[in-house]
């Protein structure tokens, strides 16, 4: 079993709070991450080296690139929560105190669960990202590829905020997105969720499963902040797919075009620009939960 350890995690707590526990258990091997997608490298070569169970301890971004490490072979995933959201262990009930999240792990239970297939091109070359929790395209992922390090681990959650405040009055690029070969319809930023939560326990998708071969999309039309502040109070009422400039959507593949540049963002983290293909690969992943299906 290895840990796969963001030392920069909540405040450069994690090597601290990991390192208790590898004292307790006496058996865990901690595997730092030094620079961005060094998690995934050493997540692949965790299990060539017979790695059965990878443990992510970090945030979201960790998660998602340990679990492109060990996506296709047949590991486990198990998640240790240390990052500024924690989506992905809210949306699981995995407790985010990291002592408890540990036992999470000591009991073994696990759920299979779709995935996100994310494929675009990055510098001309083909690239195929996965994701457990989410993707996003337009003014979230703009807000993702602006907020600095240094104000995630200074403001939180707020950075996230912040940056909001100063893109939502910038003109956003209309995408095009075309669901499950149907006629494409057109909006202006767009969030698609294999589970229900974004940005912490936020419902955005209300319909979603991450069991049911299908994700969720929220295509939103208006990037007006009064429109926003509605398109918010739909999703806290649950209310989204009867809200007048939004569409919801459930599909299996989408194609998301655009004449401009516009970002992409997978499970909280940027990923590059389109065109982007976006598709559910179901019962793909292992992960460790609190009770086993």
């Amino acid at each position: 079993m290895i840990v796969i350890l963001n030392p920069f995690a909540r405040s450069g707590k994690a090597a601290t709070l990991v390192k208790s526990l590898r004292e307790a258990t006496g058996n865990l091997t901690i595997a730092p991450t030094t620079v961005e997608r060094n998690a995934t490298l050493l997540a692949r070569e965790a299990v060539e080296s017979g790695g059965k169970v990878v443990i992510a301890a970090g945030g979201d971004g960790t998660m998602n690139e340990v679990l492109n490490g060990i996506v296709g072979t047949g590991a486990t995933l198990g998640v240790l929560p240390l990052g500024t959201v924690n989506v992905l262990a809210r949306q699981l009930g995995i407790p985010l105190d990291i002592r408890q999240a540990w036992h999470v792990i000591e009991r073994g239970h696990t759920q299979i669960l779709d995935l996100i297939r994310v494929d675009f091109n990055l510098n001309e070359k083909p690239q195929a990202r996965y994701a457990i929790q989410l993707a996003g395209v337009g003014l979230d992922a703009q807000i993702i590829k602006q907020v600095a390090w240094k104000s995630k681990k200074q403001w939180g959650p707020l950075s996230y905020v912040f940056e909001a405040l100063r893109s939502i009055p910038k003109k956003v690029p209309a995408v095009t997105v075309r669901i499950d070969q149907e006629t494409p319809v057109e909006g202006l930023f767009l969030l698609i969720g294999n589970g229900a939560f974004y940005g912490g326990p936020i419902p955005v998708f209300n319909k979603a499963s991450m069991t049911d071969g299908l994700l969720d999309l929220c295509l939103f039309q208006s990037s007006n902040l009064l429109n926003i502040l509605v398109y918010l109070q739909a999703v806290l009422r649950g209310v989204q797919s009867e809200t007048k400039g939004i569409v919801y959507r459930q599909f299996k593949t989408l194609e998301i075009t655009s004449h401009s540049e516009v970002p992409i963002e997978v499970d909280g983290e940027f990923a590059g620009h389109l065109p982007v293909k976006v598709s559910v690969v179901p019962g793909a992943l292992k992960i460790l939960v609190p009770h086993g299906s």
